[in-house]
């Protein structure tokens, strides 16, 4: 029995709401951190269903760079390209500068995956360029490090080496361990 005024049970599973949509990423994050692309993939795509009823085009973009991303690590690099792709072109058609670095930066991480090292190497320069524009130093970092992966894998070792180095002159001073790392 219902009072009048009482208010029914709401579903917040229903509910797409700003805080769902981050939890399912984070979610995500965190399946991906852990080696689990299954479950990244079933939190991302959940977080990007919640995006597109929302209409919450920022976190749709992001989303489809994270399932873009998950699925390169799982090889299922057809499927990386069009999530990517869309992401990339809802970033330029909003002028998301840093949603445009990094949807070029994981479709050069698919490309170097495809051992197509020439398109890796002009979307990562894409990449570089938008991350300098906004001095985002950490992401030129990083980026100047996957490029030097590219020279690496082409054997120049002359060029890798030279981009290693002005990505640890970066990373040095942030202090960043896994980027110094990496390098």
């Amino acid at each position: 029995f219902r009072t009048a005024g009482a208010r029914r049970p709401v579903d917040r599973a229903a509910q797409p709401t700003e805080t769902r949509i981050k939890a399912l990423s984070e979610a995500g994050s965190l399946a991906t951190f852990q080696g689990d692309y299954v479950a990244a993939s079933r939190s991302y795509e959940e977080g990007l269903a919640a995006s597109r009823q929302s209409g919450n085009k920022l976190h749709e973009m992001y989303l489809l760079i994270n399932l873009g991303s998950v699925a390169t690590e799982r090889g299922a690099y057809s499927v990386a390209r069009a999530y990517l792709e869309e992401s990339l072109a809802s970033q330029r058609d909003m002028n998301n500068l840093g949603g445009m670095a990094a949807a070029l930066l994981y479709l050069g991480e698919l490309a170097r995956c495809e051992e197509d090292f020439a398109a890796a190497e002009k979307a990562y320069l894409e990449s570089l360029a938008l991350y300098r524009q906004q001095e985002d130093i950490s992401a030129v970092a990083w980026t100047l490090h996957n490029l030097a992966c590219v020279c690496r894998q082409r054997e120049d070792s002359e060029q890798a080496a030279d981009l290693f180095r002005q990505s640890l002159g970066l990373f040095r001073p942030l202090g960043y361990l896994r980027g110094l790392t990496a390098c």
